[in-house]
């Protein structure tokens, strides 16, 4: 299994360019834990990404 943190842009829109990266990943990787850790103000949208275990 692998476990990775990423460190989540801190601007929304940058925000929403990484989701397509953590689905490359997700798909890359099928037994991948992906944990991000974000800005309080992208945290929501992270949160609702399917592929983020965990929104920090």
């Amino acid at each position: 299994m692998y476990s990775i943190l990423v460190v989540a842009p801190a601007w929304v829109g940058d925000s929403v360019m990484a989701e397509p990266l953590y689905q490359l990943l997700s798909k890359k990787h099928r037994d991948l834990v992906l944990d991000v850790l974000a800005p309080g103000w992208t945290l929501p949208l992270v949160q609702r990404m399917p592929q983020v275990r965990n929104a920090i």
